[in-house]
């Protein structure tokens, strides 16, 4: 009959512990895990790593002895397995235990919570900020659904502020700034609306004008409205133009804009004039916004009682200004989306390539 061969343990004698040697790789593992993740002090962790490997090379004689081998292969025959099992389990444990978010081009980073799972969020978000400061990430942006509502006062808790929240009310966007020594380089939202009315001018010399529903004092104005996200200029124009009369047209050129503030919601607003060649001229009044809407002589607009002052100019500018602004479209060379450029020019000139 075979002896069964007794398994050896080794411990740490002159400290009176039972521990296996495997187990001292996984308090150097779990110390280094400590340090990078809870930020223990360097000083503190390279005196336990040294006393610990002084005692697995003492401890590797007294075994290498009876097995007769160096006791350095020992050690690394013996552990490098084990040791590499748990360096993997910790670097999993230390990812799951961190939200890895996307980095943007200004050392930003931005974690979307709905495709990032959580379980302890404080001590998530925690060990998350230690690590991004480690790494000089400079803000930080959480976009928070309504179902993660609950993670609100902590993110304010841990100095995070509103920045805006998306355009159907879904979803919260809170950041904050991480480098203590720097003022915050965190951009405020859109400032700025943006608005395109149109000067429509048929062959008569007429020009399209609307009323409004909900105006307080009666006024023939140009039709047009707020830009939506995502729309060309012309686009815009032409869009308002055929909502509120049922006229289509086609884009001519940009005429002017007009730069304000303290507008709508605190705002800035920049209000673009284009002008339109109409396609149509048989207008159907739009009964949610529109209380008439008609033709008018170009003379009688520039004199009318009832017209702002500032309708007045735009149309004397498409009338009588021998310049205007013609636009085409292209792709933005770094952003690589779609982008409509307009450069001034003078009527009716045409240029050879």
């Amino acid at each position: 009959k075979k002896k069964k061969k007794k398994k050896i343990k080794i411990t740490l004698g002159s400290l009176g512990t039972k521990l296996p040697l495997g187990r001292y790789t996984y308090f150097i593992m779990h110390l280094c895990n400590k340090f990078i993740v809870e930020s223990l002090s360097p000083v503190k962790v390279i005196s336990y790593v040294v006393l610990i490997l002084f005692q697995l090379y003492s401890c590797s004689f007294q075994l290498s002895s009876a097995l007769k081998c160096s006791p350095i292969f020992l050690n690394f025959t013996t552990t490098l397995k084990s040791a590499e099992k748990i360096f993997n389990t910790t670097q999993q444990s230390r990812a799951m235990s961190l939200f890895t978010g996307k980095r943007d081009n200004y050392n930003g980073v931005a974690v979307d919570l709905s495709q990032e799972p959580f379980e302890d969020f404080q001590q998530q978000l925690e060990k998350s900020l230690i690590n991004w400061k480690a790494d000089n990430v400079r803000g930080v942006w959480f976009n928070v659904s309504l179902s993660q509502a609950d993670v609100i006062p902590v993110l304010t808790k841990h100095g995070f502020r509103f920045h805006h929240a998306s355009k159907d009310g879904s979803t919260l966007i809170m950041t904050k700034w991480l480098p203590e020594d720097q003022e915050s380089r965190i951009p405020g939202y859109a400032h700025t609306m943006i608005g395109a009315g149109a000067v429509v001018l048929n062959e008569k010399n007429q020009v399209l004008v609307v009323k409004e529903f909900y105006r307080s004092r009666p006024q023939w104005k140009l039709p047009g409205g707020y830009v939506e996200l995502s729309e060309d200029i012309g686009e815009a124009a032409k869009r308002e133009v055929l909502e509120e009369t049922n006229i289509r047209t086609e884009f001519h050129s940009l005429a002017a804009f007009r730069h304000t503030h303290k507008a709508a919601f605190g705002c800035s607003d920049i209000y673009f004039i284009v002008r339109l060649k109409p396609l149509t001229e048989d207008i159907t009044n739009d009964d949610r916004e529109i209380a008439e809407s008609k033709w008018m002589d170009v003379d009688e607009f520039l004199n009318h009682p009832e017209v702002h002052e500032n309708n007045r100019m735009f149309v004397r500018q498409c009338v009588e200004n021998p310049t205007e602004i013609s636009g085409f479209s292209s792709i933005h060379p770094v952003l690589k989306h779609p982008q409509f450029m307009y450069f001034p020019a003078l009527k009716n000139n045409t240029t050879s390539s």
